[in-house]
């Protein structure tokens, strides 16, 4: 799903695979850390609206447990960080 994401750059085509891979049944950790590469993948080619879209799935999927809401708000804060670092960029090469 990813590797034709990055040749193709089709968003809508990766958040629909991803949602049919996700009903699925998969190991609760391997589904967190696919929506988390989804998520990496959308900052990385400048799709804010989307990225924060999988941001808030990957909420709904962590464990409950302290850790893994501990770990998911240290993510969050570096995924806002880096969509206000790509945001830059952004207008900066527009100008």
């Amino acid at each position: 799903i990813l590797e034709r994401y990055n040749r193709t750059g089709d968003v809508a085509r990766l958040l629909s695979d991803y949602e049919s891979w996700a009903k699925g049944d998969h190991d609760p950790s391997l589904v967190a850390q696919f929506t988390q590469a989804t998520v990496d993948a959308l900052i990385n080619t400048g799709h804010e609206k989307q990225a924060r879209r999988q941001l808030k799935v990957l909420g709904e999927v962590v464990g409950k447990d302290q850790r893994s809401q501990q770990e998911y708000a240290k993510y969050q804060r570096q995924c806002e960080s880096r969509l206000k670092n790509v945001k830059k960029e952004m207008r900066k090469a527009r100008r």
